[in-house]
Parts: C-alpha cells; sequence; structure tokens
C-alpha cells in the first residue's frame, strides 16, 4: 500500500551566519484522499428573468467559468444563480477561484430538493482575493451531487470572474498513478479503454446509439447511416477527444467516410481487402477535435466506399483537467512511466542532478509530489522557468529530502508563480563521496497545477491514423486535424504532405493519400522507412510541421489475417497468434505467454496434453453491457485449448 506524507516547510535561523535554510519536515499519515479537480457534468444558470435571446446568451457564457482560460470571464450584470452539478456525489474539499472580481458569492447545497447555505464560504468578497488561484475551503466536510454558487455584483464597474474550479477528493486506491493519466499520444483501441479502466474521473466515455449500424455503400444519394452521442457538458471541458468503435469491412479509420455535426467528410479511401481473406470484425480508434463536438445531440455520419459496412459499440472517449495531467515531459520518462519500481539515481556529482518537467501550457502548480525509495541525505532547489530564464520559486527556500519518507511524499509550491516549467536541482556536487555513489532513488514524479493564462492557440497538426507508421507498399494514406481551424486573420489552414495539398475544410480536418513516387522518397524500396514531412499553413503563412515516422510496411497484411471470419460468431484462423505446449501427467509445468499464465500441477492430466493459449483483440470477443468496462490486458481475452478439458486438480 502507498505511503503518503506532507511537507510542512520552516525556516530555521542561524544567528552564527548569514545564511537561511527552509528545511522540509515530513508530517501527517498516509494513505489520504486525493485532492482531484471535479468535472461539471452540467452547468445551468436562472435565466427565467430574460428575455430568449439574451437567456440563451448567458447559458453559453456561464461555461467560461469551466474553460479553461483564465482571461475569459463570466460578467452576469444582476445577480446569478449558478448550478453546478457532478457525475455523482462527492467529497468537495474547495473551490477554488481565479484572481479578484467585483462580486459576493454565496455557495449551498442541495439537501433533497432545498438548497441550504455552506456557512463558512457564503458571503465571501471575491473582490479582496489575490491576482493568482484562491482557495475557498468548507470549514466542515461537504459532499454533494450539486452546488449552486450565487454572484452578486458589487458596485458599478464589474470585473468578471476568470475562472472556477471545484475540487473534491478521490479514494488513495488511485493515488499518486492515475489521476496523472493523460490519452495524449494513445495508439491502439487497448490503450483507450485501459485509461477508462484506471477509474479515474478525468477520463469520460459517452455511448453512442443505435448501438450497431448498417452503413451502405455510397451511391452519391446523400443517404448515410448515423449514430448519435448526447453530451450535457460543454466541449470546452475537454482537453483530448477520440472515437473508438468496432467495424466490419473497415479495414482501417481511413477506409470509411466520417463527418461529425455536418462538418467535413474525411477517410473514405477505398482500402482493398487483403488477397486471400474476407472482411472481419476490426476495432478503430481516431482522435477527434473537441472543437468538432456540441453541447447536445452530436452526429456522427459514416458513408462507405466499397460495399456494405457495419459499426458497432461505437463510444466518444474524452479527456478533462485533473489537476494533474498537465505535464507534457519530463526529462527522464522513468520518473513519469507510472512504475514505482522504475527508478532515477541520485548519485555523488561533480555538478547538481536536475529533473525537468514541461506543462503543456502555462499553469500554477500548487504541488509536487514525489516517490521514494527512502530518504535521501541531501537537498534539492525547486526553480521555476521565466522566459529563457530559470528563477528559484522562493529565495532561500529548500527541500530536506533527509526528511521524506519511502513512497509518496507532497511539496507544497511555497509562493503563486505562473511558468510553462518546473526544474528541481538536487544538490549532488557537495556530497562527501566519490562521484557516481549513488545516495538515493527518485521513482515517480507528479505535479498539481491549475491552468492560468489563456488556452494555447499556437498551431498544430494531429494525426490521428496512422499511429503506427503504418504504409500500404508505397502508398500512405493520413488524416487528422490542424488546429486553429481559422487563424486570427479568419483565414482557413490547410494541410499538405510532401507539398500535396489535401483538400482544405472549414473545421481543419485532412485526409489524403501520399505515395512514395510523388515524394523525396521516389527511389527507395517500398519496405524501406520514411519520414513525409506534413505541414499547415494559412493562406502564405506557414504554421506548424511534423516528420510522420512511416516504418511498417503491411503490403503483406494476407499473411497475417484470419483466412475465414464471418459477422456472426467467427471461426479462429488457423494462422492467428498462439503458443502451445505440451503437460506430461506426473509433471507440474507453468506454461506463460502474451501476458497471462498457467500454473498446472503435476497430476492434472490423466496423458500428455497440448495447451494452447490464444490472445484475442477487441473485436474478437463478445460485446459487454453497456457501462461495463474490459480490464483484461495486455489481449482484450484469451482462449483456452483443448475445449473442454476437465483437469484433475485445479489449476
Amino acid at each position: 500500500m502507498a505511503r503518503y506524507r506532507k511537507v510542512r516547510l520552516t525556516a530555521i535561523s542561524f544567528l552564527a551566519c548569514t545564511i537561511t535554510l527552509i528545511a522540509a519536515v515530513v508530517v501527517g499519515v498516509s494513505p489520504a484522499p486525493d485532492p482531484v479537480k471535479l468535472t461539471p457534468s452540467m452547468v445551468r444558470v436562472d435565466t427565467s428573468s430574460l428575455p430568449p435571446d439574451e437567456a440563451q446568451a448567458e447559458l453559453e457564457a456561464v461555461w467560461r467559468l469551466f474553460d479553461g482560460d483564465t482571461m475569459t470571464a463570466y460578467t452576469p450584470q444582476q445577480t446569478a444563480q449558478v448550478t453546478v452539478s457532478l457525475s455523482e456525489e462527492k467529497g468537495i474539499s474547495r473551490i477554488r477561484t481565479f484572481g479578484a472580481s467585483s462580486y459576493h458569492v454565496n455557495v449551498y447545497l442541495d439537501n433533497a430538493g432545498n438548497w441550504e447555505p455552506v456557512p463558512s464560504i457564503t458571503g465571501i468578497d471575491l473582490s479582496t482575493l489575490g491576482s493568482s488561484w484562491n482557495s475557498l475551503k468548507p470549514s466542515d466536510p461537504v459532499n454533494a451531487t450539486h452546488l449552486l454558487l450565487e454572484f452578486i455584483p458589487q458596485g458599478n464597474t464589474i470585473a468578471g470572474l476568470p475562472e472556477i474550479e471545484i475540487w473534491g477528493e478521490e479514494p488513495g486506491t488511485i493515488q499518486g498513478n492515475a489521476l496523472h493519466t493523460s490519452l495524449e499520444g494513445i495508439t491502439t483501441p487497448r490503450e483507450a479503454l485501459h485509461r477508462l479502466a484506471a477509474g479515474t474521473p478525468h477520463i469520460i466515455e459517452f455511448m453512442g446509439a443505435p448501438s450497431e449500424l448498417t452503413v451502405t455503400e455510397d451511391t452519391g444519394q446523400g443517404a448515410y447511416a448515423t449514430i448519435n452521442i448526447p453530451m450535457t457538458q460543454d466541449p470546452v471541458l475537454f482537453k483530448r477527444a477520440y472515437l473508438l468503435y468496432d467495424g466490419y469491412n473497415i479495414l482501417r479509420p481511413v477506409s470509411i467516410g466520417r463527418r461529425i455535426n455536418s462538418l467535413a467528410w474525411t477517410g473514405g479511401f477505398a482500402l482493398s481487402q487483403p488477397e486471400g481473406t474476407t472482411p472481419a470484425w476490426t476495432s478503430h480508434l481516431e482522435e477527434i477535435n473537441p472543437a468538432w463536438l456540441v453541447q447536445g445531440e452530436n452526429r456522427i455520419e459514416f458513408r462507405s466506399p466499397n460495399g456494405t459496412a457495419y459499426v458497432r459499440g461505437l463510444r466518444l472517449i474524452v479527456e478533462t483537467d485533473s489537476g494533474w495531467n498537465a505535464v507534457s515531459s519530463v526529462s527522464d520518462s522513468v520518473l513519469y512511466d507510472r512504475d514505482t519500481k522504475t527508478s532515477v539515481a541520485v548519485a555523488a556529482s561533480s555538478t547538481a542532478s536536475e529533473i525537468q518537467v514541461d506543462f503543456e501550457r502555462p499553469m500554477e502548480p500548487e504541488m509536487l509530489r514525489l516517490h521514494l525509495r527512502g530518504p535521501i541525505n541531501t537537498t534539492a532547489v525547486l526553480q521555476y522557468k521565466s522566459g529563457t530564464a530559470w528563477q528559484d520559486v522562493q529565495a532561500g527556500w529548500q527541500i530536506d529530502l533527509s526528511t521524506l519518507q519511502t513512497g509518496w511524499n507532497d511539496i507544497i509550491v511555497p509562493t503563486p508563480l505562473t511558468t510553462e516549467a518546473l526544474r528541481l536541482v538536487v544538490s549532488t556536487s557537495s556530497l562527501r563521496y566519490k562521484p557516481g555513489v549513488k545516495i538515493g532513488e527518485i521513482n515517480e514524479l507528479r505535479v498539481c497545477a491549475s491552468p492560468a493564462g489563456p488556452k494555447p492557440t499556437d498551431p498544430r497538426i494531429v494525426v490521428s491514423y496512422p499511429r503506427d507508421g503504418e504504409y500500404f507498399g508505397r502508398i500512405a494514406y493520413i488524416q487528422g486535424f490542424a488546429t486553429p481551424a481559422k487563424n486570427a486573420s479568419n483565414t482557413a489552414v490547410s494541410v499538405s504532405a510532401e507539398g500535396k495539398a489535401a483538400p482544405q475544410t472549414p473545421d481543419g480536418s485532412f485526409s489524403l493519400s501520399l505515395t512514395k513516387d510523388e515524394t523525396q522518397f521516389s527511389t527507395q524500396n517500398d519496405d524501406e522507412a520514411w519520414g513525409p514531412v506534413v505541414s499547415s499553413a494559412y493562406g502564405t503563412e506557414q504554421a506548424a510541421s511534423r516528420i510522420l515516422d512511416l516504418t511498417k510496411n503491411t503490403e503483406s497484411l494476407a499473411a497475417l489475417a484470419p483466412q475465414k471470419e464471418s459477422r456472426g460468431d467467427a471461426p479462429f484462423a488457423d494462422n492467428r497468434d498462439k503458443h502451445s505446449e505440451k503437460v506430461s501427467p506426473g509433471q507440474a509445468k507453468k506454461i506463460a505467454y502474451a501476458g497471462v499464465s498457467l500454473d498446472i500441477p503435476a497430476g492434472a492430466v490423466d496423458a500428455e496434453t497440448e495447451i494452447t493459449i490464444i490472445p484475442l483483440t477487441e473485436a474478437e470477443i463478445a460485446r459487454l453491457n453497456p457501462g461495463m468496462i474490459n480490464v483484461t490486458y495486455p489481449a482484450a481475452g484469451y482462449r483456452f485449448l483443448p475445449h473442454g478439458i476437465k483437469f484433475k486438480k485445479a489449476i
């Protein structure tokens, strides 16, 4: 069981010299509930006194309180009663508000349909707050599914409310290892499902209806197959979004035409089924732009370029802000790999040891969390990046690593600051050891932080396919989106690969096919890896670019595909991935393969028996009931053969 301690900072002054040391002192016990930013499932404001056009504008404007942008503000001209609903009852530990505003706030809880004030956070004058993030904490424990925030304007000049956060607590079973989970960079349906299975509240799924859909071949008559996804949240809450579904006669995500909410069509390339194979169920994952979604009913339309296709089990998976998932990179990746068994050694050296943490955007860090193998007999300084320079978060402030414990330790950042990066500088140059002598290990690192400033608008390109370097012979099919869809001058983005332009769309989506023969890689053999450059531009102004590493020629798919499969309960192909071993009657044996193992005791069989393990994909297992999540890993499931065998002893 993981253990946690919080760090209190105590100043120790030495009269005999001018040095002031700020020592870290470990206090508290663990495990304890984990602070987490809660995602509203619905935000409403009372508009009963407003005319219809103003009411609609107010219903849209109230989401600015939760849009992750402290440069936008909700500015009601009269008392506003804002109801915030959560997906389920949660313990509310605090309400955070960014900066000062010209309102008083009252906070109420729903008690069996009656609003009851929370005295310790009611009647708060928000104009007296600081210019950074401020926490309003109830004096007694509060549990709620619904909160009412009443904002009462003060004075004639209104300074709006930039941002609100509602924080709660998650059980210690999730602590340290899942709240930082992100959908960034996932490549397979299995990865998406395992992010869901972690049980963190910031990874959310919305199921589409109907659960199974027939997509007839497109004849140009405009008869498209549609799946609807209802959503009560405003998409401004979403950092990332993915579509996950099973497809039949859909070889790859680009093999089916798809559009969202009547925006641009993408995909629809008629990829041929590998020779000697028939269509099969396959799971597909596609990253989409959250800006394409709407609050309310979302329409996902499909059209098939190559005969009738089928879609089933479509779900939308989104990532919201947990307060822990804003880190984009750590200088040593093992510190962010969700594995407390891996570590970075702290060793004596002629120079200080540095660990850098980069954020996705400007953030206000509140807490640094370290997982240690044990106390480390040295100190560290925490720095933040200001422009191109590094500065100490507070002059003279240090972390005494010798006072930390085995397991997780929480270190509160001593002063508010906005930065795009932190750096932990561990003092290793003054140790009385020979260089290279290890004095400790750091296993994992996390940062709790809130956004500060506007949302990023830097141009970027997201390639949703291929995610694994796949191409076909000499042809690559490339699909994704570029942001922003329009720049500040209202010029639409255009995308090209190696100079070949994709059809321009109003929503920034793109899809195109590219052959080696029309690029600088024309002299290569089919199997040689290549890296076309995908670029975006706004008119003549170049924007973003990235190299797409294409390393996996799957022209020989026929050798990998099932020999025979139907839409129903498809038979297993003889050439699928599997592992077999023989077990003798008087011999104990352990058979391990693809992440699963069987412990077979001596005497479990009467005669020599061949045992086979077959890993299954998501598309090869029975559909689960709505709301259920398959947590089997690393495969979606396993088949054990021979079928129907009865062992004489338990295995």
